[in-house]
């Protein structure tokens, strides 16, 4: 029996012979952007599956229809020229891309962004807050022992001593400016918090809304974190470290970002890789529920990481013991026997 092959191109449904014959052709239903996006998330439409039963298709050309419909997959089949609408293809794929674009933003852009600015601004607030600390020790009277916090405390209220008016009022204002950019800081932090449980519930609950959102300005969007495996996960914000790494040769980096997590922090140092590993795999799971749109399974999640930390630290409660740093025997005749 001839073979009638289903093949699917931008403007519509073929059934063409094993030698490229055209028997059968039906166009698209509805807009172009719709097809295209069909194409894209790997849907079949349900004109696609009345197609294929009406024309009695045996095979199909296409990866996507042949694992949805059950059709073979049959390759090498000759096309018959088609009229391509190469303009309209292309106006389709641009409205897609930005519609795409616009929905990623909506859900995470601020999210992103809020992230970025607080890296921006720990940092700024870092490098002012040890400048006017080392600046203000200067004053402190000898044997004074006191921490950062007090001593920009002092500084902001202008307790410092015997200094000069006009030095005085510059330092005030700058530590001042550390304790504005420290309230900044946590209102940033509270922010991203409030977004991450409104779009991410399973991401925040699992990695923390912080981190979260750090996973998710690294891998450039939640779309694209749901895509990637855990070992990349487990990695992401340790890049310079892998390709080191790659180039030069010794201890590959054992995560990323995620060190922040309190598991990982928590962790006995021989576990540390184990935890994240873990870790990384749940959230992957949970990136790929909330890109999805799945419902709330953050607590369930949480709770099988807790468990399988404690599974891991019950297996390996001591380090391992490396080869060839053991302790070694002692050589020499040893005691004499009587």
């Amino acid at each position: 029996m001839a073979e009638r092959v289903l093949v699917v191109c931008p403007q519509g449904l073929l059934l063409v012979s094993e030698r490229g014959e055209l028997l059968s052709r039906r166009g698209w239903e509805g807009e172009l952007r719709e097809v295209l996006k069909c194409f894209i998330d790997g849907e079949v439409r349900e004109e696609e599956r009345a197609f294929a039963v009406l024309s009695k298709a045996t095979a199909t050309t296409s990866p996507r229809l042949s694992a949805a419909l059950g059709l073979p997959l049959k390759r090498d089949v000759p096309l018959p020229p088609t009229d391509w609408a190469g303009e309209d293809i292309r106006r389709g794929l641009i409205e897609l891309t930005r519609e795409r674009s616009l929905e990623m933003w909506r859900r995470e852009g601020a999210i992103m962004m809020a992230t970025g600015a607080l890296k921006d601004l720990q940092k700024a607030s870092n490098i002012l807050k040890e400048r006017v600390v080392y600046w203000a020790q200067g004053h402190l009277p000898l044997g004074e022992d006191l921490d950062e916090d007090d001593i920009l405390r002092r500084v902001s209220e202008g307790a410092l001593g015997e200094v000069p008016d006009g030095e005085r009022g510059v330092l005030k204002a700058l530590g001042e400016e550390v304790r504005r950019l420290e309230g900044l800081e946590e209102a940033l932090k509270e922010f991203i918090k409030r977004e991450m449980e409104r779009t991410c519930p399973n991401m925040s609950a699992v990695a923390t809304p912080v981190l979260g959102a750090q996973l998710i300005t690294l891998a450039g969007g939640l779309d694209r974190l749901s895509r990637f495996p855990s070992s990349t996960v487990q990695l992401l914000g340790a890049e310079s470290g892998f390709f080191r790494f790659l180039k030069e040769g010794g201890r590959p980096p054992k995560h990323g970002a995620i060190f922040q997590h309190p598991l990982v922090q928590s962790a006995k140092p021989w576990n540390s890789g184990r935890v994240a590993r873990a870790l990384s795999g749940k959230i992957t799971i949970a990136a790929r529920i909330d890109a999805a749109g799945g419902e709330n399974m953050g607590e369930e999640l949480r709770e099988d990481l807790k468990r399988r930390v404690e599974e891991i630290e019950r297996a390996h409660p001591s380090p391992p013991q490396r080869e060839g740093r053991g302790r070694k025997e002692r050589k020499g005749r040893g005691r004499r026997k009587s």
